[in-house]
């Protein structure tokens, strides 16, 4: 995914899929986002990759 999201678009998106499970009759819903980044590092052979 190229585009980046905030956390108010995230908050929203999540929202929106409750109260679409709602609608469709779903008693309950839940929905989770989550979003992060992360370095990786790789060394083979004592040297860094």
């Amino acid at each position: 995914m190229t585009d980046t999201l905030d956390s108010a678009k995230l908050t929203d998106r999540v929202t929106a899929l409750v109260e679409a499970a709602k609608r469709a009759g779903a008693d309950a819903a839940d929905a989770v986002a989550v979003r992060g980044r992360s370095t990786g590092v790789s060394v083979r052979l004592g040297k860094v990759e």
